[in-house]
């Protein structure tokens, strides 16, 4: 699994489709519902400490990671901060970068992440090779071009989320769908899973999803 990979995916091999809004809810705790189109907008259930130095867990541990396809990708788990970061990929880039935890437990942890969030890290890199940079340059003409369709459409008064989904309309892209990373910490299996939406059909608009597994092992931390 590599970035690349990742980016190019959800950019330039999206079908020709239609994006649809989703309309999420949910209860608060006075019983009021509550309704939305952004999925981040709803609040997340707090959940106890959990104990992970029982369980060899402290502080920051490295897991290389190895899938079915051979690849190699390098992530660390900050047990303090509960996150876990994709500190290398399979080309052996350093991209340090920190995923979204969706789920945390002293087993397990679920993590998540868009095309949209990796390649704001990857603008931030430094003296990336010759070899990364012209997958990048594509990746980032695309993207300015997303940005300037959603930032003419905020102009015009359009929410910032409803332009987020007509410049993706507009330009078949789609680099806001979640990729989920999930780690068993006791076992060291590890599950990647990227979504992606697909052409509309009689029963409506299909996410597809594709699936990879493999293995973790713990080993030093010299990064």
């Amino acid at each position: 699994m590599n970035w690349r990979a990742c980016i190019f995916l959800a950019i330039f091999c999206i079908p020709n489709y239609q994006v649809e809004a989703k309309t999420y809810n949910w209860r608060d705790e006075n019983g009021t519902m509550h309704f939305t189109d952004d999925p981040t907008k709803i609040p997340r259930k707090k959940s106890p400490p959990v104990n992970t130095k029982a369980h060899g867990l402290e502080g920051e541990i490295y897991f290389e990671c190895k899938t079915k396809t051979n690849h190699t990708n390098i992530l660390k788990l900050d047990s303090t901060r509960q996150e876990l970061i994709w500190v290398k990929d399979n080309d052996g880039l350093m991209i340090n970068f920190p995923m979204k935890t969706e789920e945390y437990s002293v087993r397990n942890i679920k993590s998540s992440f868009t095309a949209e969030q990796m390649l704001q890290a990857l603008f931030s890199i430094k003296d990336l090779d010759s070899k990364y940079l012209a997958d990048l340059g594509l990746m980032k003409i695309m993207y300015q071009t997303f940005l300037a369709h959603t930032e003419r459409l905020i102009r015009q008064g359009v929410s910032p989320e409803e332009s987020k989904r007509r410049a993706q309309e507009s330009l078949r892209i789609d680099i806001t769908s979640k990729q989920y990373v999930e780690l068993d910490l006791i076992s060291g299996k590890i599950v990647w899973t990227e979504t992606d939406l697909q052409p509309k059909t009689s029963r409506g608009q299909e996410v597809k999803t594709k699936v990879r597994q493999g293995k973790c092992t713990k080993i030093d931390g010299n990064y």
